[in-house]
């Protein structure tokens, strides 16, 4: 009786040292997994690349003489300062909450600017980009450095429309060349004819009236320095296949228009009378 005790007891004691045995493996694997999600992570982000070499980046921002800029009398900013380069392009520096900022803007008809920023300890380059000269949409590669102007990674922001026909620049050119308005409902024409004041009954405001007010034809104007900013949303969906944008008439109100990503084709073109204040 005594020994058949002990075997059973020794029995219970195996299955107790198995159990625990199990889930240490269980947990080991399971930590496993968690520091292999771990390692991988950011090697999966779409259009996200990182250098196989060390790429050093070298240049800084001036922050002795933006400083010396700052302290001026009678300047026009309290805390960016402007220069008109050789090439007429406009250089505005900047002083952000985390960092400094550079834009390279060059003249019309260009429709994008360069942007940079800079350690705001050191004036190590931080990250660079090229943007819509208006709203901030990048086009193109934006590169990441790290304190000591390492690159230490690069996204692709074409990536979402790289597979359509039309990009970003693409999207710039159909817009110069489509018309401000197709046509004009009665509604419209009443709240032209109110806005304008065009001296006509409105059942006979025309569109060529509205052009007139407005001094263009086009949704887009690159020649002019006001109008190639004016457009305040652009968005790509890629479910749809289309891009919609948004024109800020201001104080007259806003067009949106929507263009097929695959073949230039204007699906809709929609005006909204002015609500802001």
């Amino acid at each position: 009786m005594v020994r058949k005790w002990k075997t059973n007891k020794s029995v219970v004691r195996e299955n107790f040292k198995l159990k625990n045995i199990m889930k240490l493996l269980k947990i080991s694997s399971i930590l496993i997994i968690i520091l292999q999600l771990t390692s991988c992570k950011g090697h999966d982000e779409k259009g996200v690349s990182y250098p196989k070499q060390k790429k050093r980046n070298t240049e800084k921002f001036d922050i002795e003489k933006f400083d010396q800029y700052a302290n001026m009398p009678n300047k026009p900013y309290s805390e960016n300062c402007k220069e008109i380069l050789p090439d007429k392009s406009e250089k505005v520096q900047l002083l952000m909450a985390e960092n400094y900022q550079e834009e390279i803007i060059p003249p019309p008809p260009s429709m994008i600017k360069r942007v940079k920023t800079f350690y705001l300890n050191t004036g190590v380059i931080k990250e660079e980009l090229s943007t819509y000269i208006g709203l901030h949409f990048p086009v193109g590669e934006i590169k990441y450095y790290d304190q000591k102007g390492n690159l230490v990674k690069t996204e692709d922001t074409d990536l979402a429309y790289k597979d359509f026909s039309v990009k970003l620049l693409d999207l710039f050119e159909i817009l110069q060349k489509e018309p401000l308005l197709d046509g004009l409902s009665m509604e419209e024409k009443e709240n032209f004819n109110r806005i304008f004041e065009i001296r006509k009954e409105s059942k006979d405001v025309s569109l060529e009236d509205v052009f007139k007010e407005f001094k263009q034809n086009k949704f887009l104007n690159s020649m002019d320095d006001k109008d190639r900013r004016s457009l305040i949303g652009i968005d790509f969906n890629e479910t749809k296949k289309e891009w919609k944008v948004v024109k800020d008439l201001y104080p007259f109100g806003l067009i949106n228009i929507k263009v097929d990503a695959n073949d230039g084709r204007v699906l809709e073109k929609k005006y909204e009378a002015e609500k802001r204040p």
